[in-house]
């Protein structure tokens, strides 16, 4: 892909931030943003284009509603299914249909932004603003140490930004098919990937829309195969170690 061009790097930013895009395209996003301060830019005009959307909870329909839609998808022949049908196969029907609606919704959404979105200003003068309304956040910080091993980065997040910054403070010694990856968790325990921490030097990417930053937040480390976990939903490695989020100084 030529991630160059401007109308390819708008729709992956406003995929990114809407959450359709998903796995190995996610991750590799998350690459390029690190490497790419004007995406990171473009990712943040996103943000802002959705607004509060991401905050917003799911209310399903009533139970009525789904009995109706269960009649016309399977009416044939003059043959209705029972108004009461069994509780498994409305709950399948339910979350099949929910998530189809809400995808379809999501594209739609993402098409009628990107044609309609106006003209905008050049990205470095609104710079300043966000540089003031930064200083002016409450950051969040966590001190990552390996055990008995080389690697050590300071993990700051700025909420109002949702800017999550590490700074590899002692150099990560790996070997050519591993990687460090970083790993959000939130009090439910569930763990979201933040992607690949720096060997050395710095790295920046957005918090997902989803994401709370609050102090009772923590940060895992666990080692990987080179390019990250292989698992969906979390490590495919072993967790090395985890800390807490606390409010700066």
């Amino acid at each position: 892909m030529n991630y160059r061009s401007t109308k390819l790097r708008q729709a992956l930013a406003s995929e990114y931030v809407a959450g359709t895009l998903i796995g190995a395209a996610r991750k590799r996003f998350k690459r390029l943003m690190a490497e790419d301060p004007t995406l990171l830019e473009e990712v943040r005009y996103w943000e802002e284009r959705f607004g509060d959307l991401g905050i917003f909870e799911p209310v399903p329909p009533r139970e009525l509603v789904w009995t109706e839609i269960e009649q016309r998808i399977y009416q044939t022949a003059g043959n209705v299914i029972p108004i009461v049908a069994k509780r498994q196969q409305r709950s399948l029907m339910f979350w099949r249909l929910w998530a189809g609606l809400a995808t379809a919704a999501t594209v739609v959404l993402a098409v009628m932004l990107v044609r309609e979105q106006p003209a905008r200003a050049p990205l470095l003068p609104d710079r300043p603003q966000v540089v003031e309304r930064l200083v002016q956040a409450q950051a969040y910080v966590a001190a990552l140490k390996l055990p008995n091993e080389d690697g050590q980065w300071t993990v700051s997040v700025l909420p109002d930004s949702r800017a999550l910054r590490v700074i590899a403070s002692e150099p990560a010694k790996l070997k050519e098919d591993e990687d460090y990856e970083l790993w959000w968790m939130a009090d439910d325990g569930s763990v979201t990937s933040l992607g690949l921490l720096p060997r050395e030097g710095a790295w920046q990417v957005l918090l997902p829309l989803h994401l709370r930053v609050k102090a009772s937040g923590r940060v895992a480390v666990s080692l990987e195969q080179a390019g990250g976990s292989q698992a969906e939903n979390g490590p495919s490695g072993p967790v090395l170690l985890a800390a807490p989020l606390v409010p700066s100084v």
